[in-house]
């Protein structure tokens, strides 16, 4: 199961309410759901949910916003705090996702200095920062437990732990603006990556990972433990994902369920639709009817 941590630098002000507006709406657009049945999955009335989608209701208050992000099935912090357009929604309503999704957000407003940097050094990097255009790095497991122990040092009263935590983190925020312009900039481990390069090549592939573990020189039991502490994720859980997004790509080119499990080497169709529904949350054929209305 997926699990969301918040990590917020917050300065200036922020438009909650229109980002809860924006979200909820794009929402209900994906969902098809109209005012009405928000209405009902919500348990206020529809005059209601029309002013807050419209904004004539003001500030909802947050046993409202609650009580929408329920229905919705959506934890609240992230219909206040993220972005329209930001790819969270699908992910996070995916149970079979294996990751901790660290959301970080900073709103740079008006405000002279940042994490201990003069005005100077606080312009290049909020500049820098503005520049991101979306979510941009994938962690691993060393590098989100540092920025999480750094935030949890910014906000004690020990001056020291506070000074290297905000060194920490100007560090961390650098190279989230470098990996922005390089996207190659390598996230993993050298063993990680030469595992995921050999399993790219095989995704057509019955994949064994005795097999894979042998080639690596490991036992399986050694490879499987050595590749969950690094990726943190489990070698299977990595392949099925990996043969899921080709899979994506051979339905929206139009290629039978049928023939897009053959030619990914799942022995059964069905076991292909119910892989493919725990990492997409849809059906393999609901997902080619909802890639050919775009």
């Amino acid at each position: 199961m997926a699990k969301v941590k918040f990590l917020r630098l917050l300065w200036g002000d922020m438009n909650y309410e229109k980002i809860f507006r924006d979200n909820l709406l794009r929402l209900m657009d994906e969902r098809d759901l109209n005012k009405t049945e928000l209405a009902e999955l919500a348990g206020i009335s529809v005059s209601f949910v029309s002013d807050i989608t419209t904004g004539k209701a003001g500030n909802p208050s947050l046993k409202v916003m609650g009580a929408i992000a329920r229905a919705l099935r959506i934890p609240l912090p992230l219909l206040l705090y993220a972005n329209p357009g930001d790819m969270w929604a699908t992910w996070y309503a995916i149970p079979q996702l294996q990751a901790d999704f660290y959301y970080l957000q900073i709103n740079p407003l008006d405000h002279p200095k940042l994490l201990g940097l003069d005005s100077e050094h606080t312009r290049d990097l909020t500049g820098r920062l503005m520049r991101i255009k979306g979510h941009v790095f994938k962690g691993n497991a060393a590098i989100n437990g540092l920025v999480a122990s750094a935030f949890h040092n910014l906000a004690t009263r020990d001056e020291n732990l506070r000074r290297c935590a905000m060194a920490q983190i100007v560090s961390f925020l650098h190279l989230l603006c470098d990996i922005a312009r390089d996207p190659w900039i390598p996230t993993v481990t050298p063993f990680v990556a030469d595992v995921m390069n050999r399993i790219g090549g095989q995704l057509t592939e019955d994949i064994s990972l005795k097999a894979l573990a042998q080639d690596f020189g490991y036992s399986l039991s050694h490879f499987m433990t050595k590749f969950r502490a690094e990726a943190g994720i489990t070698p299977m859980h990595y392949i099925n994902r990996e043969k899921i997004e080709l899979a994506k790509a051979f339905l929206s080119k139009g290629m039978s369920v049928t023939e897009t499990a053959l030619a990914l080497s799942f022995n059964y169709s069905n076991y292909f639709s119910s892989v493919f529904q725990r990492f997409t949350s849809y059906m393999p054929s609901e997902y080619q009817r909802k890639v050919r209305k775009v």
